[in-house]
């Protein structure tokens, strides 16, 4: 089915009687339909975070937490949109794929499934942030790491919620902010490195590793030929790596 859409087109809708709803795939916990004033869903379990992307990176974030307003993303006859928690659709199903809720604002595709583009929808279902990325992340701290161009070529940067670059693309890949830290991969698919930046875009922790995952706590786990260890926001090694 062809779903080309124009942003000034996508509206919070009430749903009319009687009608149903990072890597080229989601990276999703399991589905569970559920049958709501006869109409057939899919409920969205767990997003992962990444959105619609190619290659799957060394480490991946956790969904963001809560969903903004009670909305949660469902599928209605492979096109995705918003119920909210009494199983009453409030906007109506029109993406490709939709995100969940995360400080507010939801990552949606416009256009077909898996070719179409990434923007940002708040709760009334408006286009806040016009579709024009390839790749997401949801928020996290103000901002989100967005992917311009496609999988093998393209690179990450950051935006924030008036969908201003704030970080220019230019990594490999690159995960959410935690405790005022991204990771990001730089290099090329041969040789390339993790290292952390603050919301500038610079880095506090030169790129050294070989993987890395968001700071918890003060610490975050890094990957070094294959052994695990934990370092602090200093870049010091807390425990060193091993198997």
């Amino acid at each position: 089915m062809n779903r080309k859409l124009q942003a000034s087109s996508v509206k919070h809708q009430a749903p009319e009687s009687g009608r149903p709803e990072a890597w080229s795939v989601w990276l999703v916990a399991p589905r569970a339909s559920l049958s709501v004033a006869g109409l057939s869903l899919v409920l969205t379990l767990g997003l992962l975070g990444f959105l619609s992307c190619g290659k799957k990176p060394q480490t991946q974030s956790a969904m963001p937490k809560g969903t903004a307003g009670g909305l949660l993303p469902v599928e209605v006859d492979g096109e995705s949109g918003y119920m909210d928690r009494s199983g009453r659709l409030v906007i109506t199903p029109q993406f490709g794929h939709a995100g969940h809720f995360s400080e507010g604002l939801a990552a949606v595709e416009v256009g077909d499934i898996g070719v179409g583009k990434w923007g940002y929808m708040d709760t009334t279902g408006t286009l806040v942030i016009k579709p024009q990325f390839d790749c997401v992340w949801s928020f996290s701290e103000g901002l989100a790491a967005v992917r311009v161009g496609d999988e093998n070529t393209g690179r990450w940067g950051y935006i924030n919620k008036t969908g201003e670059f704030v970080v220019k693309p230019q990594f490999l890949l690159a995960l959410n902010f935690h405790e005022g830290l991204a990771a990001v991969d730089v290099g090329d698919w041969k040789n390339r490195k993790w290292g952390f930046i603050d919301t500038t875009g610079k880095f506090v922790i030169n790129p050294q590793f070989d993987g890395a995952k968001d700071f918890s706590r003060g610490k975050a786990e890094v990957t070094v030929a294959d052994k695990c260890g934990h370092i602090d926001k200093t870049g010091e090694v807390v425990w060193e790596p091993s198997k």
